[in-house]
C-alpha cells in the first residue's frame, strides 16, 4: 500500500497517508456530479462541446415527449445525455485549446457575450426594464466574469480537477 506508515522508514511526515486512490476517485466523482449540476454553465464555458450535448438533449427530450413520457422525466433524461455527450465533448475542446493559440481568446469573448447576454435578457425580459438598462447591466456583469474568468489561482484550480477526472491531457 503506497504512502502509508513504515515503522521503519524514521524521518519527518512518516504518519498514515490513507490510500492515494481514494482522494483520486472521490475528487473524480464529485467533478463528475458537479458538472451534471451545473451542465447549463459548462455549456456556456464550452461552446465547442456544448454542440453535441445541445443536439444528444434535444433529440432526447423530443423522443421523450413524443413517447407521453410526461416534461420533468423527458428533462431529466434529455439532461442525463445531454451531460454524457458533453463529458467527451469538453476533453476534445481543451485539446483544441492547446493546440489552437487563437482559440482561447475567441472562446473567452464568447463566454463574456453568453454572460452579457444572459443578463441583458433577464432584466429586460424578466424585469421589464427599457434595453438600455439591460445593456448597462450585461456589460456590468461582464467585467467581473472577465477578471474570474483570467484568474491563474482559478484555472489553476480548474484545469487540475479536469485533468484528475480525464476531462484534460494532464
Amino acid at each position: 500500500m503506497g504512502g502509508g506508515y513504515s515503522p521503519g522508514s524514521g524521518g519527518v511526515g512518516t504518519g498514515y497517508a490513507g490510500p492515494s486512490w481514494f482522494g483520486t476517485w472521490s475528487a473524480r466523482f464529485l467533478m463528475a456530479f458537479v458538472t451534471y449540476l451545473t451542465l447549463p454553465v459548462q455549456m456556456a464555458l464550452y461552446p465547442l462541446a456544448a454542440v453535441p450535448a445541445l443536439v444528444a438533449g434535444y433529440y432526447v427530450l423530443n423522443s421523450s415527449m413524443a413517447t407521453m413520457l410526461g416534461f420533468d422525466a423527458s428533462m431529466g433524461n434529455a439532461w442525463t445525455c445531454a451531460w454524457a455527450a458533453l463529458l467527451p465533448a469538453i476533453r476534445f475542446e481543451t485539446t483544441i485549446e492547446d493546440q489552437i493559440p487563437g482559440y482561447r481568446a475567441l472562446r473567452h469573448l464568447f463566454r463574456l457575450a453568453i454572460v452579457a447576454g444572459w443578463f441583458y435578457y433577464s432584466c429586460v425580459h424578466d424585469e421589464g426594464n427599457p434595453p438600455q438598462t439591460g445593456l448597462i447591466v450585461g456589460l456590468i456583469a461582464a467585467v467581473p466574469i472577465h477578471f474570474l474568468l483570467r484568474s491563474r489561482l482559478l484555472k489553476g484550480i480548474w484545469d487540475a480537477l479536469q485533468s484528475m477526472a480525464w476531462l484534460r491531457k494532464g
